[in-house]
This record gives structure tokens, sequence and C-alpha cells, in this order.
């Protein structure tokens, strides 16, 4: 039954990650962009939005997977925290005091 929920939330990511996709996709052909980000800031945030998820999401399901090939229940608590924290992360983005002087330099992810 454990192995079930955990792949329902690699099948969820994958689904979320062909989304990403897409946005980028259509946000080019938009902004009739090739290469790059084209100095267009909307396409700017969803390129790393789709990176940060590239980056991220593969650690986030292997401690999601391994309490369950380990057969211990220390799972529900790291899907607990990861979407805690992702929730924390959104609401942080989605305000206007997320830019500043080090996060336009690359430093600093808030």
């Amino acid at each position: 039954m454990r192995l079930l929920a955990s792949s329902i939330y690699v099948g969820l990511m994958a689904l979320l990650l062909v989304g990403l996709s897409v946005r980028v996709i259509r946000l080019r052909y938009r902004h009739k962009v090739e290469i790059g980000d084209g100095g267009v800031p909307e396409l700017q945030r969803s390129i790393r939005a789709h990176a940060n998820f590239i980056e991220y999401v593969p650690i986030a399901l292997l401690l999601i997977l391994t309490p369950t090939w380990s057969a211990t229940r220390n799972g529900s608590c790291i899907c607990s925290a990861l979407r805690c924290w992702s929730a924390a992360w959104r609401m942080l983005m989605a305000s206007p005091a997320a830019r500043g002087p080090l996060r336009d330099a690359g430093w600093a992810s808030a």
C-alpha cells in the first residue's frame, strides 16, 4: 500500500513537470523566443520554475521513496515536511518583497 502512495507522488510530479514544460513552450511561442529568455520577465520566471523543479524534485522523490523501500514509517513525515516547504516557497515567491540584490545576483533564493 505504501508503494502505491509513493507512486501517486511520482505520477503527480510527472504531470506537474509536463505542465511546467508546456507553460515554457507557450511563452516562448507567444514572445517568439527560440533560445534563452529574450529578456521577457514572465518567461524568465517560467524557465526558472521549470529549472528549479528539475533540480529539486528528483531528490525529493528519492526522499519520499526511500522509507517505502526500507519499510519504515518515516515516509509520511518526509512528505509532510516537503509539502510545508513547498507551500512556504510558493508564498515567498509570490510576494513582491521576494526581489532583492542577492537574489538578482543569484546568491540567494529568497
